[in-house]
């Protein structure tokens, strides 16, 4: 989503904004969320939850005017492009799904395993969103037109789903990373983080084929593997994250998951620790004034002793031990 203006609280040191409007009185929270999105025509599809409606974002906007986001929102319904809209909309959907309606009867759904999708924001459609968590950013249009030209790909026909190749998951990896780094990412480090963004994207979206103009396929098991490591890797940090809540946010079943999995030689249990163990090892080197129980709650463990438990098993190390090295090798 976009059309967002500025607002919301910074970390300490982190140039990224974040609200959320478990923030703001019950009856205040619906407003407050439209409030963000000025250029977008937003609205709740139950009104009977209007008062417990749950969403958050992140954000951080360069200076040349590129902007990051990452939300998750309960479901809602939307009419993107407004005179003001000159931009185009890469949207990575994490979990949950959208039903895109543009002009021409043109409709899609777009879920966990659609990979990027490119929108040109001076066309109008419209969104219906169901529990969707999104990762995007947004370029200005003349940028994309100067790389890209105005007759391929999203210029030209609106929408256009980026080809599933190095260079556009290079970019879905990066964004992740974004992400997972915000908050402890200062205004250098967050505009060149988005630098190297932008010089993916733009990339990305001058080999992009022209738009579909069908459905996506039903996704291969490629699809859902790529979609439920990038699911692992967006939400670590949840102490609920199973393969039934990833096969779930994916769209497909949980046995499909495993057997996916297993023809990847990987099994769905294994990648949800090692990614926890691999986030943990970045935070404790990165953030070495941040306690171990702090650290251990954020990678998805209840309690410090388990932590403790999981991360000696996989390095041979205590997490003390393990930030100890390391910082005497950077010494």
């Amino acid at each position: 989503m976009t059309g967002e203006q500025e607002t919301g609280d910074q970390p300490p040191g982190s140039a990224f904004a974040s609200v959320s409007t478990l923030d703001q009185r019950p009856d205040q929270r619906f407003e407050f969320w439209r409030s963000l999105f000025p250029l977008v025509e937003l609205d709740i599809s139950d009104k009977s939850r209007i008062r417990q409606f749950k969403a958050r974002l992140m954000r951080y906007q360069a200076p040349d005017g590129c902007v990051f986001g990452f939300g998750a929102n309960d479901n809602t319904h939307a009419r993107f492009a407004r005179p003001e809209s000159d931009f185009v909309l890469l949207n990575l959907t994490l979990s949950g799904r959208a039903e895109l309606e543009l002009s021409g009867d043109r409709r899609h759904v777009v879920d966990a395993a659609s990979g990027l999708l490119a929108l040109d924001g001076t066309r109008p459609f419209r969104t219906k969103s169901y529990g969707h968590a999104t990762l995007w950013m947004t370029l200005p249009r003349d940028m994309v037109a100067a790389i890209a030209g105005e007759e391929t790909g999203v210029l030209k026909d609106g929408l256009a789903f980026l080809p599933q190749n190095g260079l556009s998951r290079i970019l879905e990896a990066h964004l992740q990373m974004i992400a997972r780094e915000g908050d402890g990412m200062d205004r250098r480090s967050a505009e060149l983080a988005l630098k190297v963004a932008t010089d993916l994207a733009l990339g990305a979206l001058s080999r992009t084929r022209d738009a579909l103009d069908a459905e996506p396929d039903r996704p291969h098991d490629s699809a859902i593997f790529t979609a439920a490591l990038r699911h692992i890797r967006a939400r670590t940090s949840q102490l609920d994250l199973t393969a039934a809540a990833i096969a779930d946010a994916i769209g497909c079943s949980r046995a499909r998951l495993y057997r996916v999995f297993a023809a990847n030689g990987r099994a769905v249990g294994d990648a949800i620790r090692n990614a926890r163990i691999e986030l943990a090892s970045t935070q404790l080197v990165n953030r070495p004034d941040t306690p171990v129980k702090q650290i251990a709650h954020g990678c998805g463990y209840a309690d410090a002793a388990a932590f403790a438990r999981a991360f000696r098993a996989a390095t041979g190390l205590t997490p003390s031990d393990f930030r100890e090295r390391h910082q005497e090798t950077d010494r």
